[in-house]
């Protein structure tokens, strides 16, 4: 592998907004009603305008449950890569009851794209805004960043850095990978 580090983002609630019932984010599988968080597309142009690579590991088990097209999930995460200057996605359709291995919080998908990509784990960062997220970078042995946005779940790992936004999450980022505040 390469001693490049990349950041791996989350989908729902990192990327794009996602809708909150009961205290617990719920994904928005609607590519018609697709917004971009405040900050996102910003921190992912920083980060690209510096060649780090970037990935989003969702979890979408709607499919598997029966209550969203993958057609749709996929458009959404199409328009999401596109967007937001991604170089790759990976998604796990499966459900808890499945065991597989690229459900969060298993590491599946961000080993996986690590081989593809030849990513040096040990200086990337699993970005999310749930304790699936936190755990699965954690395992893999990223550094983590929380955006703690206060749903009604609690964190098994403690966070590397935990912020409330993803524009605070970009100022992390940026000085984790060494650029500068304002551009480089």
């Amino acid at each position: 592998m390469t001693s490049q580090g990349a950041v791996f983002f989350d989908r729902d609630g990192v990327l794009i907004e996602t809708f909150v019932e009961g205290g617990s984010p719920v994904a928005n599988n609607d590519v018609n009603t697709l917004k971009f968080l405040h900050g996102a597309l910003e921190v992912c142009q920083s980060l690209a305008d510096a060649d780090i690579k970037m990935f989003m590991i969702t979890n979408q088990p709607d499919i598997s449950r029966g209550k969203v097209r993958l057609k749709d999930v996929l458009e959404i995460n199409n328009e999401v890569q596109k967007t937001c200057q991604l170089t790759d996605v990976a998604m796990c359709i499966h459900d808890d009851n499945a065991h597989c291995s690229c459900r969060k919080p298993k590491p599946g998908m961000i080993l996986g794209l690590s081989v593809k990509h030849q990513i040096y784990l040990e200086s990337s960062v699993v970005v999310g805004d749930r304790w699936r997220d936190i755990d699965a970078g954690a395992t893999a042995g990223c550094h983590t960043l929380f955006i703690n946005y206060g749903y009604n779940e609690t964190l098994r790992h403690q966070p590397t850095w935990e912020v409330s936004s993803v524009s605070q999450a970009g100022l992390v980022l940026r000085k984790h990978f060494g650029l500068n505040e304002y551009g480089d």
